[in-house]
C-alpha cells in the first residue's frame, strides 16, 4: 500500500529509533489537497508507538520534520486528524497548528464512517 500511495504522491520519510528498533516516523510531502496554496507542505502520516507515548518521540519528529519542509521552501503545513482524537488534537494545537472547521471530509475505515478535518501551520517551523 505504501509503496503505490508513494509512487502516485512522492513523499519523504523520517523515523526515530530507541532500543534498537524503530519507534515512530514521519510522511510528508507536497499538499496533496485541491486548494491548498502551491508553498503548502502536508504530514501525510504521524505515528509513535503507544509504548513510546509521552516519550517525546513525536515531539521530536515533528521538530524534525518541520524544520525539513521549512528547508524544502514550503511557507505552511497542513494535516487532517480524526474528529475526535483528542490526544492528537491537543499535540498539533500545542504546536500552533489551527483547525480550519470549513475543511472537513468524511471516509470510511473498517465499516465505520469516520469524519476529519484539517489542521493548519501558517508558518512551518
Amino acid at each position: 500500500m505504501w509503496r503505490r500511495m508513494l509512487d502516485v504522491h512522492p513523499a519523504s520519510l523520517l523515523v526515530v529509533h530507541a532500543a534498537k528498533q524503530m519507534i515512530g516516523f514521519v510522511s510528508f510531502g507536497a499538499s496533496r489537497d485541491d486548494d491548498a496554496p502551491a508553498d503548502r507542505a502536508e504530514i501525510w502520516a504521524l505515528y509513535v508507538k503507544p509504548s513510546y507515548w509521552s516519550s517525546g518521540a513525536g515531539r521530536l519528529l515533528l521538530q524534525a520534520v518541520l524544520r525539513q519542509i521549512r528547508v524544502q521552501g514550503y511557507s505552511s503545513v497542513s494535516l487532517w486528524v480524526v474528529v475526535g482524537n483528542e490526544r492528537a488534537i491537543r499535540f498539533y494545537e500545542r504546536a500552533g497548528f489551527v483547525a480550519e472547521s470549513e475543511s472537513v471530509k468524511q471516509f470510511e475505515r473498517g465499516g465505520a464512517q469516520l469524519e476529519e478535518v484539517r489542521y493548519v501551520l501558517r508558518a512551518a517551523g
